[in-house]
């Protein structure tokens, strides 16, 4: 399933963090692969993406999975991407805490989060 329109412009946002933020360089951007992950987060029961706007314009969104961890056979969820726009950083915590509930929803023992090594956010995960 093809994302919706709002989808295109988060996902379109998401490829132009990934090309000018710290990440440039360090990841490969694929816009079709990203296109297509967006679809199935969407259209997947083990999925979800979260996109924040102000006046119709992306913020921020999260994307994440759900899964049988392959050693314990507990449901956990992953973070796929997270971020938000430097002027809308209140809204990456809302964003977190809807995928916090989202994993509890759908039984989620654990939420793996990921971050650049060294990165600020890295720093902040363990406190949230």
């Amino acid at each position: 399933m093809p994302p919706r329109t709002e989808h295109s412009r988060a996902w379109s946002r998401w490829a132009a963090v990934l090309t000018e933020t710290v990440y440039r360089g360090k990841v490969l951007v694929n816009p079709q692969a990203i296109a297509r992950t967006m679809g199935l987060l969407v259209a997947s029961d083990s999925g979800a993406l979260f996109v924040s706007e102000v006046d119709g314009v992306v913020t921020g969104m999260i994307g994440l999975l759900g899964s049988e961890h392959p050693f314990t056979g507990a449901r956990v969820a992953s973070e796929l991407f997270w971020w938000t726009e430097v002027e809308a950083r209140g809204h990456g915590l809302r964003l977190l805490q809807h995928g916090e509930q989202w994993a509890q929803t759908m039984g989620a023992a654990t939420l793996h989060m990921i971050a650049p090594v060294g990165s600020a956010i890295g720093r902040l995960y363990p406190t949230v």
